[in-house]
C-alpha cells in the first residue's frame, strides 16, 4: 500500500481533510455510500450552476480528478496574474494585500499545488520578512525554487549561502576564459580578436552574476571583494577580466545604484571605449589622466581595482599595442623624445599601474610606477631599434645596394 504523500499532514494540520481523516470516515461509518456522498458534497466546489454539468461530465466518463486539477490550474494562472498585477503597482495598498496573501498560504508551500503561488507572492514582494526568509534557508529544495530577488534578500545577511551561489558561475567563467586563451587550435582568430568588447559582457556567466546581484550594493561590493580575493590568491588575469566585464555589464542594463558605488566606473567606462575602438585620442588621453592622478590619492582599495582593470589581458593587449604604435610614428617623424610625448607615458604608467596590481592589493603601493629610466633609456633604445628597422627597410628597396648586418654595400 502506498503511503501518502508528506505533505498531506500540512493540509491536515490547517483543517483540510486529506487521506488520515477520510480513512478515520470510513472505518468508522455504518453507512459507506451516504459517507462518501457527505465527504464528497463538503469538499466540491459549492456551486449550484456546477450540478447540470457535473452530470455532463459523468456521462462522458470524465473523471471527478481529472476536472479538479483542471479547475485548480485554471484558478492558479489567474491568482499568478493577480499577484503579477499587484507586484507591478508598488504601492502600500498593494504591497500589504501580498504580505496578507503571504501570511495565508506560506505555511502550505510544501503542497505541489500551492507552492507557486507562494513562490510568485515572494517574488513580487519588495521586502519579505526575516521570518519567513528563516523558514526558507531551512529547506533547500524550497530555497532553491525561490525568485532570484528572494535570494538576494537571504544572501545580504548570510555571506555563506551567497558564496555558495556564485562559486559555481565564477568557477565556469574561469575555465571557459581559460580554454579560448590556451586554445592551439589553427583559426583566422584569437584570444584577442574571437570576441568584441560588448560581447564578452554578454557571456552567461556575466550575465547571471549580474542577475544575481541585482541592484542591492552590499551584495556588488561583495563579490568585487571576493574577485580581488581571488585574484590574489591566484594571480590569475580572468578575474581581472571578470572584474572589468561586471562592471561594464551593470553599466549595460543602467543599474544606478551599482554604477555609481564603484569609484572606478569612470576609469573602466573609459578603457573600455578605448578598447572598443582601438583608439586613444586626446581627450580620453587628458581624463585618464586625471583619473589616473584622482586614484592614486584614494584609498589603497580603489587603486587596486583601478590595477586589476589595467592588467585585463584585452586591456594590456591595447595598451602595449598603442605604445608600439605610437613609438612607431615618432620614429618615422622623430619629432619628439619618449619621454616628452604625454600619451606614451599615460600608456606605460597603466601597463605598470596593471602590473603592481597584486602589489597594491596587499598595500605594498610602490613609491612611482615607472622607474624613470625607462623613459630615459629603455624607450629611446627602443626607438633607434625601430628606426634602424626603417632605414633597412627603406635601402634593402634602393637598387644595386645589399646589406650586410649594420653594414651598407653598392653593388
Amino acid at each position: 500500500m502506498s503511503t501518502a504523500p508528506s505533505y498531506t499532514k500540512e493540509l491536515e494540520n490547517y483543517g483540510i481533510p486529506g487521506p488520515s481523516a477520510l480513512r478515520d470516515l470510513l472505518t468508522s461509518s455504518n453507512n459507506l455510500p451516504e459517507t462518501i456522498k457527505e465527504f464528497q458534497a463538503a469538499n466540491s466546489i459549492q456551486l449550484p450552476s456546477l450540478k447540470p454539468v457535473m452530470k455532463l461530465l459523468d456521462l462522458h466518463n470524465i473523471r471527478r480528478t481529472e476536472y479538479h486539477e483542471l479547475v485548480v490550474h485554471e484558478l492558479t494562472d489567474k491568482i499568478l496574474l493577480k499577484l503579477r498585477a499587484l507586484g507591478e503597482k508598488r504601492t502600500p495598498d498593494s504591497v500589504r494585500k501580498l504580505e496578507r496573501q503571504l501570511e495565508k498560504c506560506f505555511k502550505l508551500y510544501k503542497v505541489p499545488k500551492i507552492r507557486p503561488i507562494v513562490l510568485e507572492t515572494l517574488k513580487q514582494l519588495p521586502k519579505v520578512a526575516d521570518r519567513y526568509l528563516k523558514l526558507i534557508i531551512c529547506d533547500k529544495e524550497f530555497y532553491d525554487s525561490c525568485a532570484v530577488t528572494v535570494r538576494q534578500q537571504i544572501w545580504v545577511k548570510n555571506d555563506g549561502l551567497f558564496l555558495e551561489a556564485i562559486n559555481p558561475v565564477i568557477a565556469s567563467y574561469i575555465t571557459e576564459k581559460d580554454k579560448i586563451f590556451l586554445s592551439i587550435e589553427k583559426l583566422q582568430t584569437n584570444f584577442f580578436t574571437c570576441d568584441t568588447t560588448k560581447s564578452r559582457r554578454q557571456w552567461p556567466q556575466v550575465q547571471e552574476l549580474i542577475s544575481m546581484v541585482g541592484e542591492r550594493e552590499v551584495l556588488y561590493e561583495r563579490l568585487m571583494e571576493i574577485i580581488r580575493e581571488r585574484y590574489f590568491e591566484a594571480g590569475n588575469t580572468h578575474y581581472c577580466s571578470l572584474r572589468l566585464e561586471l562592471l561594464m555589464a551593470a553599466h549595460d542594463v543602467n543599474v544606478e545604484h551599482v554604477v555609481k558605488v564603484d569609484p572606478c566606473h569612470d576609469f573602466a567606462w573609459c578603457l573600455d571605449a578605448c578598447v572598443r575602438d582601438k583608439h586613444l585620442d586626446s581627450q580620453q588621453t587628458n581624463k585618464l589622466k586625471i583619473l589616473l592622478d584622482t586614484g592614486k590619492k584614494s584609498s589603497t582599495k580603489v587603486l587596486a581595482d583601478m590595477a586589476m582593470i589595467a592588467s585585463d589581458p584585452h586591456v594590456v593587449h591595447f595598451l602595449c599595442s598603442m605604445s608600439i604604435k605610437v613609438l612607431r610614428d615618432n620614429a618615422s617623424s622623430g619629432a619628439y623624445l619618449p619621454r616628452e610625448q604625454n600619451a606614451l607615458q599615460l600608456l606605460i604608467k597603466l601597463i605598470a599601474l596593471g602590473a603592481s596590481g597584486k602589489n597594491i592589493i596587499t598595500e605594498q603601493i610602490p613609491q612611482q610606477l615607472v622607474d624613470p629610466i625607462i623613459f630615459t633609456k629603455f624607450l629611446p633604445s627602443f626607438t633607434m631599434s625601430m628606426i634602424e628597422d626603417i632605414f633597412r627597410y627603406e635601402l634593402n628597396k634602393a637598387p644595386g645596394l645589399t646589406i650586410t648586418g649594420n653594414e651598407f654595400e653598392f653593388v
